[in-house]
């Protein structure tokens, strides 16, 4: 899937899987990359059912993120 592997969810997948905070500068330009990556597709994509199942497969990946990170780190809230 494309989108999850963008330097954005490939930084997160590391520090989940190792407890490591993530360089805030990889993550902001990660992010950003992995935001106009999102809205690229959105306006060039000709099968919008594929676009949103992958669009609903990355919410799974990055629902999976968090809940390793909440697991390791404890519950932040």
């Amino acid at each position: 899937m494309e989108f999850v592997s963008t330097k954005f969810f490939l930084a997160l997948q590391k520090a989940s899987q190792t407890g490591i905070d993530v360089d805030a500068d990889v993550l902001k330009n990660g992010y950003n990359e992995f935001v106009k990556l999102v809205f690229t597709k959105d306006t060039t994509v000709s099968d919008r059912t594929v676009y949103r199942q992958t669009l609903l497969c990355t919410r799974v990946e990055l629902s999976s993120l968090a809940l390793t990170s909440e697991k390791k780190c404890g519950n932040l809230s």
